[in-house]
């Protein structure tokens, strides 16, 4: 199948919102700061930033994985998903606690030794992504299957556990962050059967219209979950509906595609760098917001960039990442040698 890189320019923008959202909480934290404008900006950027990764998910499971699901049994599935996120979370989890823990003083949320033990109930920090993904697609999966790949059914189901959240909150992310984000997983699944209307005009204007009318709604009333459902599927269906009419006919690589093909490298690894920046910045009593929000995005992207740049170079480096991928090709060249 031919590959849609609108999807990995999409990825590649929600990346670095990521990391400029990442690089404002620093900034504030760091520099013990009460910005309205920054305070404001980082919510703005919460509202699609991840929910748009889970909606970019959705779109590539019913591009490519749907199909394979179809002929291949419901296990081989799991297991792959298993090797592909269950397994780097555990990788990354405990040596990424185990730094929180030992630099409290510099982290912008401290943990304590308990919350080792809670790893998967309460998956760590920003880890969390890969972890309720993995949950998540294997939920959506066998829902594809029990259903016979009814996407409308399955999409309301998504809707009524997302709305559950209205009234239920357990304080367990794996049970609220569940519930919640396959809404935003199963709106990809949604795009891709109907992507050529919502391709459309009056489309596009319609879905900006209700996002920024839900915007300006959800900005005085933050602790509605009825709100931030809506804004959080609204923009992720303007951003795609937008993105997808200006660069569906794209057929070549670009710069931001290619952060949108390694978005799980920057995504994993900028948020220690942009630690040690933080610290750096300090070190050195560097006050000016200007400089810290400027230096921190740039080494938290460029940091990552080099550490992908060393994999391609050092297998080993590789590994943590794509485990299932980096064994598989070890075998195949066993095999022919």
């Amino acid at each position: 199948m031919k590959r849609e890189y609108w999807i990995d320019e999409l990825k590649g923008i929600a990346i670095l919102f990521v990391v400029f959202e990442h690089t404002i909480a620093r900034t504030v934290a760091g520099l013990n700061l009460n910005s309205f404008l920054l305070n404001n900006l980082d919510f703005f950027i919460k509202t699609f930033h991840m929910p748009l990764f889970f909606l970019a998910s959705g779109y590539i499971y019913a591009m490519h994985e749907r199909n394979t699901l179809r002929n291949s049994k419901y296990s081989s599935f799991v297991k792959k998903k298993f090797f592909d996120l269950f397994v780097p979370y555990l990788i990354f989890a405990v040596p990424i606690w185990l730094g929180k823990f030992v630099f409290s003083k510099w982290v912008t949320r401290q943990v304590e030794v308990k919350d080792l033990f809670m790893i998967l109930l309460n998956p760590i920090a920003f880890l969390w992504f890969i972890y309720i993904l993995f949950f998540i697609e294997i939920i959506i999966a066998g829902l594809d299957k029990t259903t016979k790949y009814k996407t409308e059914i399955i999409f309301s189901i998504t809707v009524l556990m997302a709305f559950s959240r209205c009234f239920i909150t357990t304080n367990i992310k794996l049970v609220d962050r569940v519930l919640y984000y396959p809404i935003c997983y199963t709106a990809g699944l949604m795009f891709y059967k109907y992507r050529d209307v919502l391709k459309k005009n009056i489309s596009v204007i319609l879905s900006m219209t209700i996002s920024i009318v839900c915007w300006c709604l959800v900005f005085n009333h933050r602790s509605n979950m009825f709100l931030v459902i809506l804004i959080n599927v609204s923009s992720i269906t303007m951003i795609a509906s937008l993105f997808y009419k200006i660069r569906c006919s794209s057929n070549k690589k670009n710069f931001i595609s290619f952060l949108g093909q390694i978005s799980i490298y920057i995504y994993i690894l900028h948020p220690i760098i942009l630690n040690v920046i933080r610290v750096c910045l300090l070190k050195l009593h560097i006050s000016v917001i200007f400089v810290w929000l400027v230096v921190l995005f740039c080494g938290g992207v460029i940091g990552a960039l080099d550490y992908y740049w060393l994999t391609t170079k050092i297998w080993l480096l590789d590994f943590p990442f794509k485990p299932r991928k980096i064994y598989l090709s070890k075998i195949k060249k066993q095999n022919k040698s």
